[in-house]
């Protein structure tokens, strides 16, 4: 008799569920609504400073100064080679870091070195710099120039 009566239990569960008619969903769930995820900001390497002369020069911050990430300025669309050997900096990448996309807000570190022609020549010393926000048009950062 047990058996009998969970066979029947059975085969009507199982005739439920391959129904054709569904019920159907509640309010909102049973859209198919395909949205994308939204991509998080690019990564910034370095900041922006434009000066008086309108051109662009990429920086790195660290203490109180201002250094270049590259070792050309642009000016009116023509890369302008630093004179010298200036102190140049770029970021060091962790690949290890949980939220990449919030850079900008964290301290991060900065291998120094020096502009030889376009190229920053990295030394083996590291530093506390960050990437400061852009610029325009600012007195005092003559160590970007």
């Amino acid at each position: 008799m047990q058996f009998a009566g969970i066979f029947v239990l059975i085969v009507g569960f199982a005739s439920f569920a391959a129904s054709k008619e569904s019920v159907p969903p509640a309010e909102g769930c049973g859209e198919d609504t395909s949205t994308s995820t939204p991509r998080p900001p690019a990564k910034k390497e370095y900041g922006y400073y434009r000066d008086s002369k309108g051109c662009l020069h990429y920086i790195l911050q660290s203490g109180n100064g201002h250094y270049p990430a590259k070792c050309f300025k642009t000016c009116n669309g023509k890369n302008v080679t630093y004179r010298g050997f200036p102190r140049c900096m770029q970021l060091v990448k962790n690949p290890f870091e949980e939220r990449q996309d919030t850079r900008t807000a964290q301290t991060s570190y900065c291998k120094v070195g020096r502009c030889l022609l376009r190229h920053c020549i990295l030394g083996p010393y590291t530093q506390r710099c960050f990437v400061p926000n852009n610029i325009t048009d600012e007195e005092n950062h003559d160590r970007a120039e």
